[in-house]
């Protein structure tokens, strides 16, 4: 796969008031993806995870700050992505990428498969 397969989308469902923000990562949407797994990641404190590309899609999207970096793993292209609070970003399979994320981000990774272990290799996005 690769970057050309990228979908990014800005503010794709978000609401706002003074009690509260809500918002929708995924509703259907995204033709042919399901997702399997969600995890969802809340950083105490600034840091850069990932570096990794893995053997099936996922979309991301965060509560807070985020820059991701995508580099297809055969060509080394790359794009860069800063997500806020309502965007989401589809990353196909075999591009690898690095999260650097602000304090108290949370970060919402939802997966096309389960088998995480078997099915991610490590990959340095520099």
């Amino acid at each position: 796969m690769s970057l050309s397969e990228v979908r990014y989308e800005r503010r794709v469902d978000i609401h706002t008031n003074e009690d509260r923000t809500i918002s929708t990562l995924l509703k259907g949407d995204i033709p042919g993806f399901s997702a399997e797994q969600v995890r969802i990641v809340q950083l105490q404190r600034e840091a850069s995870l990932g570096n990794h590309w893995r053997e099936y899609v996922e979309v991301y999207g965060v509560v807070g700050k985020a820059k991701i970096v995508l580099e297809e793993v055969t060509t080394k292209k790359r794009s860069e992505y800063n997500l806020l609070t309502g965007d989401r970003l589809f990353v196909p399979a075999e591009v690898a990428l690095r999260i650097d994320a602000k304090k108290e981000t949370v970060i919402i990774a939802c997966g096309a498969e389960t088998d995480r272990e078997g099915k991610t290799h490590k990959y340095i996005v520099a």
